[in-house]
């Protein structure tokens, strides 16, 4: 019987929320495919939707949200994963404590957008992301270690982001009145560099010039790592 070589593979911690992970998913395969399409595990969180919900708007929930992913994180490493990618930034909160679980390297998605932006030569960025990461600060400080200022929304405004994120993840869509909705949140800040540091928020963007959109940023690096393998 011939041995088969082992094969390089990129787990993915996804289902948070469920469209924007399979959208990363065609993406990368899109990207990634020479020849022969790359091996890709997904692991879909089974979350409650209440518990999701209140995460998202207020942190709460944190010890479900932890335990959930550890799971995930063993069932990835598990399968053979050589590499863990998180398609979501909020939970990135646990990635220290993920990381400490395993001797598989997991992509951190806010460093790398980081460094997207320092690439751009941006002076200062505008930060959309869920109450949770922006409580946490770790957009914050990553931009500010790479030197570019950056804004976040009053809690006012905060709070109908929040909105349309949950909008999206729990009902798949969104309306043209939406995406007006979050251009008159830009125009209210003059700052036109935007760091979409919720990966489910691609949707009110259909213009992305001069956005950067983290999904597409874990896409390009997932993209790069697998190719790189292939070579």
């Amino acid at each position: 019987m011939n041995k088969i070589n082992k094969i390089f593979t990129l787990g993915v911690l996804g289902g948070l929320g469920p469209e924007t992970t399979a959208a990363f998913y065609l993406n990368v395969i899109n990207k990634a495919t020479i020849k022969h399409r790359p091996s890709i595990c997904i692991w879909s969180a089974p979350l409650n939707i209440k518990k999701e919900s209140a995460y998202i708007a207020s942190g709460a929930n944190k010890p479900y949200y932890l335990e959930i992913l550890k799971k995930g994180i063993k069932t990835l490493e598990d399968a053979g994963s050589d590499v863990i990618v998180i398609v979501c930034n909020t939970v990135h909160e646990f990635y220290h404590e993920l990381q400490a679980l395993t001797k598989i390297p997991i992509i951190n998605l806010i460093d790398e957008v980081a460094h997207e932006v320092k690439s751009k030569y941006w002076k200062e960025a505008l930060i959309f992301a869920t109450s949770n990461i922006i409580q946490s600060k770790l957009y914050q400080r990553a931009l500010e270690k790479v030197g570019v200022k950056f804004i976040v929304p009053n809690q006012k405004d905060q709070k109908i982001i929040d909105k349309l994120i949950l909008k999206i993840l729990h009902a798949n869509a969104h309306t043209q009145a939406d995406i007006d909705i979050i251009s008159n949140i830009i125009e209210k800040y003059q700052c036109h560099y935007i760091v979409l540091a919720c990966t489910d928020l691609f949707k009110f963007f259909p213009n992305k010039a001069s956005v950067i959109d983290s999904t597409e940023v874990l896409v390009e690096r997932s993209s790069q790592i697998l190719l790189k393998q292939r070579l």
